[in-house]
């Protein structure tokens, strides 16, 4: 057996959440966020914050695309801000880094 010490100081994880729609149902959303990797000692002090803030430091790109346009949404803290501003993207994200980080496989909510 074997444990790989040395890794890129970011990972990837895709996200999926759900946005109420006009006709009373619900619209899944579905990118790749990529986290930036943190210790053990970190880990313990992000557990203590609120979704958002987790999603606003912890998100440090994606592959994503706008389902509209088909083309691919580049990363900013503009973009993201906004993406924060749906109101389940930012439980879903702070959800997928701190599974992923745990060591779970990602789960879709």
């Amino acid at each position: 057996m074997a444990v790989k010490f040395k890794k890129s100081d970011v990972f990837k994880v895709e996200v999926t959440f759900a946005e109420p729609n006009d006709a009373g149902g619900f619209d899944d959303s579905t990118f790749v966020a990529h986290f930036k990797r943190v210790s053990h000692s970190e880990f313990k002090v992000l557990r203590a914050k609120e979704d958002i803030e987790v999603a606003r430091s912890q998100l440090v790109g994606w592959d994503m695309v706008d389902e509209e346009t088909k083309q691919a949404v580049p990363y900013s803290d503009a973009a993201r801000d906004g993406l924060l501003e749906m109101s389940a993207a930012p439980y879903a994200i702070a959800l997928a880094f701190f599974r992923a980080s745990r060591g779970e496989k990602a789960k879709n909510l």
